[in-house]
């Protein structure tokens, strides 16, 4: 399934009204280094995606990270910190364990600086409710963004990188 393809959205049962539909719990698990300058940026959106919790992983960060941000969004961020070396892996999984035991039904792994998006339905939480049940993994594919000719780091990742790398989808 191709959330950025164009294709007919799901439909809602007959029987239920908007307000009756199930519930999905949509959890992301973030492995970050040197990127604390996007984390506010991209919790926001993963909110604004209907996402229900994210796991932030820092993986032996120098930079500040913004701890009152992140405090003001209460259950919606869990911090944890890895200073083992090459351990992306045995974190993960201890990642989505702690994801399982908060109830999630999806796990979306993102990099800090990746704005994953659903053109359809108008959130990702909104498109996995609805989905066929018997889906269960989705592919998102992407598409890279330069630099849009800047030499420093902008306010804003979504803003401020606008420039298509050869304008194609991966």
């Amino acid at each position: 399934v191709n959330l950025l393809t164009p294709q007919a959205p799901p439909q809602l049962p007959n029987q239920l009204e908007p307000w009756q539909l199930p519930t999905t719990k949509v959890h992301a698990v973030i492995f970050f280094k040197e990127e604390s300058h996007a984390l506010v940026e991209i919790l926001l959106h993963l909110y604004s995606q209907g996402l229900d919790h994210v796991i932030l992983v820092d993986n032996m960060s120098t930079h500040p990270l913004p701890l009152e941000a992140m405090h003001s969004m209460g259950d919606f961020v869990t911090l944890r910190r890895d200073r083992r070396q090459m351990a992306q892996k045995p974190a993960f999984r201890s990642a989505t364990q702690l994801a399982r035991w908060k109830g999630a039904d999806w796990l979306l792994a993102v990099d800090a600086d990746e704005f994953p998006w659903a053109t359809q339905l108008g959130s990702i939480a909104n498109y996995l409710t609805l989905r066929d049940p018997e889906i269960c993994t989705i592919a998102i594919p992407f598409r890279l963004f330069g630099s849009s000719g800047r030499e420093g780091q902008p306010n804003s990742i979504i803003h401020g990188f606008i420039g298509r790398v050869n304008n194609t989808l991966i």
